[in-house]
């Protein structure tokens, strides 16, 4: 069981040594006169997010129980454990260390947006005593959800992807429609770039994470539809021919592709190390000098469920390992990425 703390922060930092600043807005030529800042920044202010996340840098070093992952203004716990109580334990532990650490930095946490949820399988939740948890902030219970957006991302707690993925149906239907209105009065190429302004953004994002879930099927009709529409082609015609014309990918073939150029470059050490530690070649894991060894091949995990099969490390060994060996020997992310393209579309 894995649990998932979200919050958003607001209030920020004081100025060092107790000396305010001074503010100034200008619009083209007009500008107000200075306004003294004793506390916070402007917000707007060009230097104000770096300074927020110099500021918070120091968050993670106070939970012991918990990991915190953090992206400018949005935080979030989590830990795992056996049982309910040990979950609720160790959380309720940390986030009094954030309150306490909030405080005395003179931020404030928005009790009312911060969030719990609690992230089993089906089978184990039904065994649990209880499915919801006790956390606590400010002496106020958190709100218990199945389903929260995190950075853009709907987060369910089975992670089998559903929402988001109607999510995304929902707005490229959206654009789609909109697509058949104006596209009397496009070109070709503007068509194109339409698609790849107002469409395909919404498959790529973050699809390594979710594009194995379940619905995906909606989301492969859905575009076979645009790619019918931006070519005039009947409701039945094959789309696979305007596919390869535009040189635009299937989605489940761009989502194979976009994972295995995250594990090449994991490979290549140009990602964050918390990436690239989830995949290394199988010689750096074998004491024998075999012949699979010795394929620039990538370790696969044991992994026990099957939505963990789904996952980013699972999933991209698999789809890296089944790659030709001139592709996996580039040597850059460039190279691998034109070698990649260019067999696969020397087989429609």
């Amino acid at each position: 069981m894995h649990f998932l703390l979200h919050q958003h922060w607001c209030i920020l930092y004081t100025n060092s040594g107790g000396n305010s600043a001074a503010t100034r807005s200008s619009v083209s030529q007009h500008q107000n006169s200075n306004s003294a800042v004793s506390c916070g920044v402007p917000q707007g202010s060009i230097l104000g997010p770096l300074l927020f996340l110099i500021f918070m840098n120091d968050l993670p070093l106070v939970t012991k129980d918990t990991c915190t992952d953090m992206f400018a203004d949005d935080s979030t716990i989590h830990t795992n454990g056996r049982t309910i109580d040990e979950l609720e334990r160790k959380l309720n532990n940390d986030l009094t260390k954030i309150d306490t650490w909030c405080d005395e930095n003179q931020m404030a946490i928005n009790v009312d947006k911060t969030k719990a949820m609690l992230v089993t399988t089906h089978q184990k939740a039904w065994r649990l005593p209880k499915q919801e948890l006790d956390i606590k902030l400010k002496g106020k219970t958190l709100e218990n959800v199945a389903c929260e957006k995190l950075l853009g991302v709907h987060l369910d707690n089975r992670l089998n992807w559903a929402t988001h993925i109607h999510q995304v149906a929902v707005k490229i239907s959206r654009n789609l429609a909109l697509l058949r209105r104006i596209k009397g009065f496009l070109p070709i190429h503007a068509r194109k770039l339409f698609y790849f302004t107002h469409i395909q953004p919404y498959f790529d994002y973050c699809s390594t994470i979710w594009g194995k879930g379940s619905g995906m099927g909606k989301l492969v009709k859905l575009q076979r539809r645009v790619m019918r529409v931006m070519s005039d082609l009947p409701y039945d015609a094959d789309p696979m021919p305007a596919f390869k014309k535009h040189n635009i990918t299937p989605i489940m073939d761009r989502i194979d592709f976009r994972t295995a150029c995250i594990v090449h470059r994991a490979l290549l050490n140009d990602l964050p190390p918390y990436i690239c530690d989830m995949f290394q070649y199988t010689r750096a894991s074998r004491d024998r000098n075999t012949r699979f060894a010795n394929s620039q091949c990538v370790k696969l995990p044991k992994l026990k469920l099957e939505i963990a099969r789904q996952g980013l490390r699972h999933n991209g060994a698999e789809v890296y390992n089944n790659l030709d060996c001139c592709i996996r020997n580039a040597n850059s992310i460039q190279a691998f990425k034109t070698a990649y393209m260019s067999k696969y579309f020397s087989q429609f």
